[in-house]
Order: C-alpha cells, then structure tokens, then sequence
C-alpha cells in the first residue's frame, strides 16, 4: 500500500505555527513520501537489483576501476546507476566541509532507500570552494547484528592540490568513521572518541544531520519544497522566497549550470521524487527509528540501579508513543489519566514522567526556534514573520509540542535509565535536539521498532496488529488498555 504524497510532521506543523504565529491548533493533511512501508522496511521506489547502488559496490567500484577524479566516478555511475542518481538535492549552503555557493551547490545524492548517501561539489574559479577533491559517503547497515551508519570520504588524485600523498596511487578511502566527521555526526569531540572508543561502541551515536519539515537550511526546495513540487501548498506559505527562487532558476535554466561540470552527470529528478527534500527526510526518520531500535535491544537487558531493565519498562516506553500522541487518533485520548492509571504503584517515575514531560516540550520549542533563526541568518530571502512572543509560543507549545512531549518523555526517560545516550536520537548537530522527523504514521514505525525489540513473539503477535506499517493510525481502543494493564501488573 503506497502512503499519500504528504507529510506533514508534528514536528513540522509545530515549525509552522512558530512562523505563522498562530497559536490554534489545526488538522492538516500528512505529508509522507510516496513510498511503501512494509514488515521488512521502507523503500521510496522499488529499483531494479542492478540498479540498487549499495556501500560494498561502490567500495569495489573504487577499487577495481581505479578512477582518480570525481568526473570519471561519476560518469560511471550515470552509466550503471542512472535511476539511482536521480533521487538527488542541490545545497547551495553547507555546513559540511564541502563548501558552496548559490552557482555551485553541494549534490546529495541519496537514491530510493537512503542506505546509501554520496554528496559532491563542484570546482569553482570564482571562489575558494573546499573539499572538491572528493566523494564522501555515508552507509547504513541493515544487518540484524548492527543497524548503524558508518561515514567514509574518498579523495582522487587528479583534483587534489597535492598529489605527493597519493603516491601514485588513484585515490585514497578514509574510514570507517573519519575522525573530521565525528564532531558533527555524533555530537562527540575527537579527544571524546580517543578516550572512550575501547569502552562504548560510538558507532551507534553516528548519525546524518538533516532538518525536519517543512524548512531545509541551505537546501534548494527549503521552503516545503515549493520549487519543484507539482502541487505546492500555497496556502502555508503567503510570501515567496524571492532571493532563492532566482538563484534556483539562474543555476537550472539561465546560465545553463546545472548541465555543467560535474552536475552533467545527474539526470533529471525522478518524476516520483519531485518533493525531494520531504522524500529524504522520510526516509531517514525510518532509518533513524531502526537504529535507535537497535540501541533498545542493545541495552534490553541491562541492570540498572533500580534493579530493572528496559525490557521491564518495555510496555511504559510503547505506552508513550502508542498512546501519548493524540493528533493522529480517531477520537481524543485523556493521557494525564492514562498516566495516573497506568502508573498509580510507582508515584516517583509517574512524577519523572510529567516533569521529563515539561522539559521536552520547552526542548521542542527552543529547537524550532533556533532552526528558523539560522533559516534566517543564511540570508537566502525567505521571508518569516516575527517569531511568537514568550507567551504564543507557552501558548503553542501546550498544543503541538506538548503532543510531541508526551510521546518521546517516556521513550527518553526509560532509556536513559539504561545507560542509552538519547542526545544522539535526533537527526542534528546538536546533541540533545529532539528534531525527530514525525508524521501521521510515524508513532506507528517507531512503535513497530520498539515491538520488534524488546518484546517477545508471541507479544508481538499480539501487539503488532494495532499497529499497521502502512497506515496513519494506531488502534489505541484495543492497544492502551492492554499495555496499562500490562504496567499495573509489573508494579504490583
């Protein structure tokens, strides 16, 4: 069952109301990236075997044809793989090492799985641009055993300023993880990695940095992808953002640049992919929710000082997501009671509970903030009113965010309690941000992980009916009663 075009997130509608300064909460449509969500996992488009570009192929790729510049590794992947690089975006800002301009915009290219990412730039006489020597990659690996992404950077001969570290050779691989990735993608410093890589597998703190919908920093498309879209919801945005619109139609028609250089080799966006920034986004908030999945599983069994494990509080963590967000829920649920009744013998946590409640919600706010701040310090013309005073955001945030509060509190607070680094959840720069990526369905693919993980099979058969992988709703008349009852019989 193919999910609807749209995907219009908690996380965005709050994003919104911050920039529209409306403080009344509103039902919307779910913006979603048109792909298929099954028992096995989330694909935008199904591709052909031959054309499914993976890690290990393009390592031996590099490998066996020995390609020393990045024209002649693209130029064979536009080849062998021209499907899979139509699933692209141009950044003409960055905050990566491969800098940018409006002319010269860095490509993320991220086919229809995003399990594997290769990003590029391109040479510029005009302006001082770095990193265009290389191909960095990030892979995510979907073993049972692992569920992680692993970041690597190729760097070829031929387009680097000095050749004498070559040696002769065409090009040269860094990685797994290199250590100028890691300050960024895993909110950790180098000396942090050097003292504690023998005593935690950083691996699972690797993650991508992307921004939740609807606004993409420094991404062509950034405003709810309404430069390529062929139904753009006008009615969200009343202001054009002028500056890039022009910028965008320069670099793809006017002076002809995006037929030139090294964005020759990409084809056309696909015509599935034409909201291309939602599109990675859904596809990493899946990817993300498996390896905070795995994390869970990885830590089930832990001892912690109250003398439980995760797997105890298995059905507390899936009670919040299941029952604690009520935007997408055929009627309203009445959570602070839910609370109280499923956590009527253990009064502390219950407190913790409504307290971590409160922190993430003012967390919340304070993320999509600070994103529409830098939306704004990026200079690219977009035009968001004032952000809300003090008293329309508490006013908005009892809305939105505290939906979203109540969902992630108790997910948060259990694994914490196990030891798990929940300041590398979220997809950002900044440790502790909670810029999860949620639409209508997806309380229902984190729920499904959490399942998968901690429970039994015979608990999952159980539970895993409510639900469903490919729809926008959980069954919470039949779910929330049976895991309250399953938490008043583990505390009594």
């Amino acid at each position: 069952m193919n999910f609807s075009r749209s995907y219009f997130s908690a996380a965005g509608l709050v994003t919104l109301l911050l920039a529209s300064c409306l403080s009344t909460q509103k039902k919307t449509e779910s913006r979603l990236p048109a792909g298929s969500a099954s028992e096995d996992g989330y694909s935008f488009e199904k591709v052909g075997t031959a054309e499914l570009l993976d890690c290990q192929t393009f390592t031996d790729i590099l490998k066996t044809k020995k390609f020393s510049s990045v024209e002649s590794t693209l130029g064979y992947l536009r080849k062998h793989y021209p499907k899979y690089l139509s699933f692209h975006i141009f950044m003409y800002a960055s905050q990566s090492i491969q800098t940018t301009t409006y002319e010269r915009p860095r490509v993320i290219v991220f086919g229809p799985e995003a399990k594997f990412i290769f990003t590029f730039n391109q040479q510029d006489s005009k302006h001082s641009l770095t990193g265009t020597d290389a191909i960095e990659f990030m892979c995510f690996n979907d073993q049972p055993d692992t569920k992680a992404f692993t970041l690597y950077e190729v760097r070829f001969r031929d387009n680097a300023d000095d050749k004498t570290e070559f040696r002769g050779r065409p090009n040269l691989l860094e990685g797994p993880n290199p250590s100028k990735c890691l300050g960024c993608h895993s909110g950790r410093t180098e000396n942090q990695w050097a003292i504690n890589s023998k005593k935690e597998n950083f691996n699972t703190f690797i993650h991508p940095i992307w921004d939740p919908y609807p606004f993409w920093r420094g991404a062509y498309n950034g405003v709810d992808d309404n430069l390529t879209a062929r139904s753009h919801r006008s009615d969200l945005f009343t202001t054009a953002n002028t500056i890039e619109r022009s910028e965008y139609e320069k670099f793809m028609k006017t002076t002809g640049a995006r037929n030139q250089g090294r964005y020759k080799f990409l084809p056309p966006l696909n015509p599935s992919n034409d909201m291309p920034n939602a599109d990675l986004t859904g596809l990493l908030f899946y990817l993300n929710f498996e390896r905070i999945g795995h994390q869970l599983k990885e830590a089930s069994t832990k001892i912690r000082s109250d003398a439980r494990t995760l797997r105890d509080d298995r059905y507390s963590l899936l009670f919040g997501f299941s029952c604690g967000a009520p935007w997408n829920s055929p009627k309203p649920y009445a959570f602070d009671s839910q609370l109280d009744d499923a956590f009527s013998a253990r009064t502390e946590l219950r407190e913790d509970l409504r307290q971590n409640i409160l922190t993430y919600q003012r967390r919340y706010y304070q993320d999509r903030k600070s994103l529409l701040k830098q939306m704004r310090d990026l200079e690219n013309g977009i035009e968001i009113p004032q952000l809300p005073s003090d008293d329309e955001a508490s006013e908005i945030a009892r809305g939105f965010g505290l939906d979203f509060a109540r969902m992630i509190a108790p997910a948060f607070t259990f694994a914490a309690k196990s030891g798990i680094d929940v300041d590398n959840w979220g997809l950002n720069v900044t440790p502790g941000a909670v810029n999860f990526h949620y639409g209508t369905n997806e309380p229902n693919l984190f729920s499904r992980t959490i399942i998968k993980n901690l429970f039994s099979k015979s608990e999952q058969e159980q539970l895993l009916r409510f639900f469903p992988a490919d729809a926008d709703y959980v069954d919470r008349d039949h779910a929330c009663p049976i895991m309250i009852d399953a938490i008043q019989k583990q505390t009594r």
